[in-house]
């Protein structure tokens, strides 16, 4: 159903991201601003699939949805310097991979989404790539990585699969939020 999703998220999009488990699954979608749509899967109960709004045709009520896209590349960084152009910011979905937001300040951050599903083929691995990062001493920082370490201010950790959005505030600052499995219905503000 094209755009039965969206009037939902709009409404409320950190109730929407608690109760549904967000999927990037289109490899063609590329870094940046975008008009989206979110459409059920076979278990519209759980999950929902965030597709390029131009996919579908749409009613005359039908709204997209503005937002900052970070799909993964496979084996590689896939970055994205975020600015005010949408207030909203969804990542591919984690099951191994990293996302990190850091900048100078919560108005200033660039995301990343690292894949490194064969380490030894990809551009860097994921403990390298959070070194690089954590030696810039950013004010801003926040890592999202799996494992099942105790998380910090600056690393969080996921056991098996996870969802990452931001928020662009009011005041102009991002807030990012982890839903850490599929099946969980809270989420945390990292």
């Amino acid at each position: 159903m094209a755009d039965g999703r969206n009037k939902e998220f709009l409404r409320d999009p950190l109730n929407f991201f608690k109760t549904y488990f967000l999927c990037i699954n289109d490899t063609t979608l590329r870094s940046g601003v975008l008009d989206v749509d979110l459409v059920n899967t076979p278990d519209p109960d759980r999950d929902i699939i965030i597709e390029s709004y131009a996919k579908r045709t749409h009613g005359f009520t039908a709204q997209p949805i503005h937002a900052y896209l970070l799909p993964a590349i496979f084996n590689d960084i896939s970055t994205l310097v975020l600015g005010d152009e949408a207030p909203y910011m969804f990542t591919s979905q984690l099951s191994g991979c990293m996302f990190a937001a850091y900048g100078p300040d919560s108005k200033h951050v660039t995301v990343e989404h690292v894949n490194a599903k064969y380490p030894e083929q990809a551009t860097v691995t994921i403990n390298e790539r959070i070194a690089q990062i954590l030696d810039q001493n950013y004010p801003f920082c926040k890592i999202v990585r799996f494992g099942s370490e105790r998380s910090t201010d600056t690393q969080y950790y996921y056991p098996a699969y996870a969802a990452v959005m931001g928020i662009l505030t009011d005041t102009g600052d991002w807030n990012f939020y982890l839903k850490q499995d599929a099946d969980n219905q809270e989420y945390i503000k990292i």
